[in-house]
């Protein structure tokens, strides 16, 4: 019995090993392959629909935020040899430049506009729209990598299709 479950879980890691070498050749991830045959096409619509509308919040919140967010990359790289220190030093340098950043512009706001409510909308405006921006990049690959599937010829599509469901059914055969 453990010699079939063996060379049952050796033909599934070839399997798998396969699909994954054919998503890499294409360029294109599993998670684009489950959305593109599991989800409809009103769905594929709402998702360019949203990467149209929300281009103009990306653009707030990528304006306020590019600067103090590449800085503790930049500071990271230059002022750490250990490659392991650079994720405290990125958060260090984050946690000193952010606030910084984020006062500059809010009395750089204040000075021009002068109004106080506006200031302080702005103010909380900041980490929100900055979070949207990174979440909104994130997802436009997302979505160009399924517009990239579907650019493929359809024989790829298939293999690709088939690959994917036939791994999920000898997933299923393990685990039931």
């Amino acid at each position: 019995l453990k010699q079939i479950q063996t060379n049952k879980n050796v033909e599934l890691h070839a399997q798998v090993d396969d699909y994954f070498m054919l998503l890499k050749k294409e360029k294109i991830t599993d998670r684009a392959v489950q959305r593109y045959y599991g989800v409809s096409s009103f769905m594929k619509f709402l998702d360019r629909l949203w990467v149209l509308l929300g281009f103009p919040l990306f653009l707030y919140g990528f304006a306020n935020n590019m600067l103090p967010s590449m800085l503790p990359e930049f500071i990271a790289r230059r002022k750490t040899k250990y490659i392991g220190y650079r994720a405290t030093v990125r958060m260090a340098t984050g946690f000193l430049i952010f606030p910084f950043f984020y006062a500059l512009q809010t009395f750089a706001v204040h000075y021009f506009i002068g109004i106080w409510w506006v200031t302080l909308l702005y103010f909380l405006t900041l980490i929100p729209a900055g979070l949207f921006a990174w979440h909104y990049v994130k997802w436009v690959r997302f979505v160009l990598k399924g517009i990239r599937l579907k650019r493929k010829p359809q024989d790829i599509i298939d293999a690709l299709i088939g690959q994917r469901k036939a791994i999920v059914t000898r997933l299923l055969e393990f685990v039931g």
